[in-house]
């Protein structure tokens, strides 16, 4: 089972964003995009999603559909929270690139330079690993086996007597097994010579910079330099410079801080239900917020991008957005994916769990979806891209042609 990686539909999802034309506001859309929409809740195998469409001036339409928890039949609404994967790197994105703009580090600064430790990639014959590299994708940090050993569940994950797949009682067993630790100590067993966990197939066979490979230990060894740079805890940071500002209340990066009433319960398969779990390296896939609270940050990058935010300075956005154009298939951002025609993309994938978040900051308008299952099965997938292309085409943003020319 292939967990954590948050780019299975980067393809897929890509091709829905290059079919985009230009924005026409269609308000008189949203009772058909609402009718639509409940009629897919009914009808696919997702147990229950949110939607959120934004642009600069605020909602265009948000809701949530089907169930948050199946069994107590609990609706999943826009306030609904989850864990949104990979998707949480975007905070990342924006926390380096204030980090930056205040003069705490550059983005070609040998990542050594900040660290307790040191990282030297086997394969890199003296080249230093950057930040910017991380940001990219491109530092040649693989997740390999190392991703699974970052999930802790507190309780029984199938408890006695469940009927599971043979494929989830083997991850089941593994995952039971972690150890919480600090992020910095797990870190530091994976990356450097002598770790419990080091391994030189821990690194690409390249050396930095020359080769895109997602990884989210690599996203989250640049929040913990993040978190050494300003001198302030990776979750304090984000809390008082994004969330707080922002007027996110119901984002956080800790279950203890979440209302249990108002959390998904998770799926996978066959919806079969999963504990809640935490993540040691949380700042690369553990954010848990909601569609409402998501819709008001997306809201936040438009605004940025034009000059007008309220949380940083312009040049902190225009350089977020910037295009890293490398040697592969599409543009890079500072975690961002971005589509020739301007489309900033990025998706989160976990236990699950999925999430999708695209937008324009020229053409004013993001969208976002959620849902509380995992999208390892051809049909979880296909109905998330249902929801997914009905909520663009309704918008005003693509044809229904173009979507399913993308599949």
């Amino acid at each position: 089972m292939v967990l954590g990686k948050g780019y299975r539909l980067v393809l897929p999802m890509l091709g829905l964003l290059l079919g985009l034309y230009s924005y026409v506001q269609a308000q008189d859309n949203w009772e058909t995009l609402d009718a639509k929409l409940k009629t897919l809740a009914d009808e696919n195998k997702l147990p229950g999603f949110s939607v959120a469409i934004v642009n600069q001036e605020g909602f265009l339409f948000q809701k949530g559909y089907g169930f948050a928890d199946v069994e107590k039949a609990k609706p999943y609404t826009q306030n609904t929270l989850q864990n949104i994967g990979s998707a949480s790197q975007t905070v990342i994105g924006l926390v380096l690139m204030q980090a930056i703009n205040n003069g705490k580090l550059g983005l070609d600064d040998d990542i050594n330079d900040y660290l307790p430790f040191e990282i030297v990639h086997p394969f890199a014959s003296g080249k230093s690993i950057t930040i910017r590299h991380l940001a990219t994708h491109t530092s040649g940090i693989r997740d390999a086996e190392n991703n699974e050993k970052r999930y802790i569940f507190t309780e029984e994950i199938f408890p006695s007597g469940t009927k599971v797949p043979s494929e989830y009682k083997r991850f089941s067993k593994k995952y039971q097994e972690n150890i919480p630790m600090a992020m910095g100590v797990f870190l530091e067993n994976v990356l450097t010579r002598g770790g419990r966990w080091y391994s030189n197939r821990n690194f690409l066979k390249s050396e930095p910079g020359a080769v895109y490979e997602f990884s989210n230990i690599g996203a989250a060894l640049l929040a913990f330099i993040i978190q050494e740079a300003t001198e302030q805890p990776y979750a304090t940071l984000t809390q008082n410079t994004v969330f707080s500002p922002m007027g996110m209340k119901n984002t956080f990066w800790s279950l203890s801080d979440a209302k249990e009433q108002d959390f998904i319960t998770h799926y996978i398969g066959t919806n079969l239900p999963l504990p809640n779990y935490a993540l040691i390296t949380f700042p690369d896939g553990g954010l848990m917020t909601s569609t409402n609270d998501l819709g008001m940050l997306l809201k936040e990058l438009m605004l940025g991008y034009q000059g007008k935010g309220k949380l940083f300075d312009e040049e902190v956005y225009q350089q977020l957005m910037a295009e890293n154009k490398e040697s592969m298939e599409s543009y890079k951002g500072i975690f961002w994916v971005k589509s020739p025609d301007g489309y900033l993309l990025h998706l989160g994938e976990d236990l699950g769990t999925a999430t999708a978040l695209a937008f324009n900051p020229e053409r004013n308008v993001g969208l976002i979806l959620f849902s509380n299952v995992s999208l390892d099965q051809e049909e979880y997938k296909n109905s998330f891209l249902e929801v997914w292309n009905e909520m663009a085409t309704q918008s005003g943003l693509m044809s229904a042609g173009n979507s399913l020319s993308s599949k």
